[in-house]
């Protein structure tokens, strides 16, 4: 901004109690900080308040609320804590964005409730958010991701995120005690979860009505990547399930779904069935594939790009469009106690030191490590 002096400094700017929106339209922007695990990368940070940011009015309706890079650590111990939250008695809160955040051991990243009667919650949009170590606390206090808990959710929109481990969780994105209609749920990853009614659910006093399920990666669940209470009118396509229950599906329409080293029995047309881990790098959060999958169905913008801006243009199954590897010819690497063949291929075959000739015009990388003198010249 305006007169901006680098004295100010380049740090975080940490808030020490929460903050509550009570009118429309505005825009709460950490600035910098997006899909990095390391919570110093963000522009603004809560941490250990159970309900850091308030979005409500118990006489007028809000709209047009933008929540942005943020890291977020809730709090110890089994209370309620709610990263977004609304209230009991709110009126209706429509365009709402939650996106670029960092967030860490919470109950729900949102609790979109609303007060007596139909509260309608349309138009939310969580995207580019990183959601880890969920918490719920049963019997009376489960988790949720996304819960729209008594609002009743309409349109609402999450894409490109990775939601990690929890437990004592209902569901990541659940329609919990109102319905959820028309939901789009694309280009995601759900990692690591083995409680609740399933990934993406309805409960015994809500539905997931004619959700679009397009695009994502489920890896390592131990529940249906589709909850098994009625979902009319629901999609679900382009899904590549890894290590996971492939089954219950109910009220769901399935297809173009990949499934390697599932359990339980897949439904729906044009499968494909495979077996081993088919990412690049999983342990490192790596969700990119080894190689293409079978094609897809094809589907309209918005769901013809992924997380990474890149086109599909094969319809790769999963979060991720397929990318051939561009192999460097002139790069060489480097990488103390390689075992490979040594040619400096890749890192796998690395050099164990610089070679004695090196090539003008190649490049040479070199991994972290001790390495002896060397004299760089033309000889």
């Amino acid at each position: 901004g305006a007169n901006w002096d680098n004295a100010y400094g380049d740090g975080q700017a940490t808030w020490t109690s929460g903050v509550w929106f009570s009118t429309s339209y505005w825009i709460f922007n950490g600035s910098v900080g997006s899909m990095s695990r390391n919570g110093i990368d963000y522009g603004f940070t809560f941490n250990g308040i159970s309900k850091p940011i308030r979005i409500y009015n118990d006489a007028n309706p809000l709209t047009n609320i933008t929540v942005s890079h943020i890291y977020g650590k809730g709090p110890s111990g089994m209370i309620e804590k709610f990263f977004v939250s609304t209230s009991n008695t709110a009126k209706a809160i429509n365009h709402v964005e939650i996106s670029h955040s960092f967030l860490d051991t919470w109950q729900n990243a949102y609790w979109a409730t609303g007060g007596p009667g139909t509260v309608y919650m349309d138009n939310w949009v969580f995207e580019y958010n990183i959601c880890i170590n969920g918490q719920g606390y049963d019997p009376g206090f489960h988790g949720e991701w996304i819960n729209n808990n008594y609002g009743y959710m309409r349109n609402q929109t999450t894409r490109y995120n990775i939601f990690g481990s929890a437990s004592g969780f209902t569901g990541v994105i659940v329609a919990n005690n109102n319905d959820n209609d028309d939901a789009q749920i694309y280009g995601n990853v759900f990692l690591n979860y083995n409680s609740g009614n399933g990934v993406i659910t309805g409960t015994s006093a809500g539905q997931m009505n004619r959700a679009k399920v397009y695009n994502n990666a489920f890896i390592n669940n131990g529940v249906a990547w589709l909850g098994n209470t009625n979902s009319p009118g629901s999609v679900a396509y382009n899904n590549l399930i890894y290590n996971a229950n492939a089954g219950s599906t109910s009220g769901y329409t399935t297809g173009y779904n990949a499934y390697y080293s599932t359990s339980g029995s897949p439904s729906g047309n044009n499968n494909q069935i495979g077996t081993g881990d088919p990412f690049n790098d999983l342990a490192n959060w790596n969700f990119t594939l080894k190689a293409n999958t079978n094609p897809g169905i094809s589907l309209p913008s918005p769901y013809n790009v992924d997380a990474l801006g890149n086109t599909r243009s094969t319809w790769t199954r999963g979060a991720y469009e397929y990318s051939v590897p561009v192999v460097c010819t002139t790069c060489r690497y480097v990488r103390q106690g390689a075992t490979g063949t040594g040619t400096g291929a890749d890192w796998t075959n690395a050099y164990t030191a610089l070679p004695a000739t090196l090539t003008r015009g190649y490049t040479y990388y070199i991994a972290d490590g001790s390495y002896g003198s060397y004299t760089f010249d033309d000889a």
